[in-house]
């Protein structure tokens, strides 16, 4: 399955010569991907003169190739402090995307180095206050519902960042989130795996989303 992910994006990349290099990230790189249930993530550094609505014609290709594959742009200037071009650094700091690199699956065109950015030199404290301060801006006091999971999913992104601290790195899991997090954090930790588990059940998350931004208020007055 991952070769033919590979190969189509390594066409994608060949007939679109904006696309500098693409990785794959996300559950896709751990094995907590789910055949037909986990999308595909993949990030294509473009050149600076790419306009972003090309991502959304590449996106509408590749649904019609690999179910569940999708694909973001990330332009160079944005890693390196200049003015956001929009798709995924619009809603995810450039820092926050780029603290996991080492743990991305190099599909094809030109090998990045995380320290050659800006954002990627950026030290794990700062990442969780830049992580801390998005939750806030974007979530609280209380998300609207359709963002509910992209709540919880920054949430165990944060944790993840806030565990980090004590250990060498490893790339991010949810099966890691409960016996890696400290007392302080457990019950928020517990609420999310328990969510996770359920495939994000959407009945679920109505219920337990007063609980996430009790505890995520907790959390982040520490942060």
């Amino acid at each position: 399955m991952k070769e033919k992910v590979i190969e189509i994006l390594t066409r994608l990349q060949i007939d679109n010569p904006f696309i500098i290099s693409i990785y794959l990230w996300g559950s896709i790189t751990t094995d907590e991907y789910q055949k037909g249930i986990s999308d595909i993530d993949a990030l294509a550094f473009v050149e600076e003169s790419t306009d972003i609505s090309e991502k959304n014609k590449l996106n509408d290709a590749l649904s019609k190739e690999f179910s569940g594959l999708k694909i973001n742009f990330l332009y160079l200037s944005e890693l390196n402090g200049g003015p956001l071009k929009g798709g995924l650094t619009k809603v995810i700091n450039p820092a926050v995307i780029l603290y996991d690199f080492p743990a991305w699956i190099y599909v094809c065109g030109k090998k990045i180095e995380k320290r050659n950015f800006f954002a990627g030199r950026i030290l794990l404290e700062e990442v969780i206050r830049i992580a801390s301060t998005e939750i806030k801006r974007r979530f609280l006091p209380i998300p609207i519902e359709q963002d509910y999971i992209y709540f919880i999913k920054a949430l165990a992104k944060l944790l993840y960042f806030i565990n980090q601290q004590r250990s060498p790195f490893k790339v991010f899991r949810y099966g890691d989130l409960i016996s890696d997090t400290y007392k302080e954090n457990l019950e928020i930790a517990q609420l999310i795996f328990e969510i996770k588990k359920s495939n994000w059940d959407s009945r679920l998350i109505r219920e337990k989303i007063p609980d996430c931004i009790f505890l995520a208020t907790e959390m982040l007055s520490r942060y």
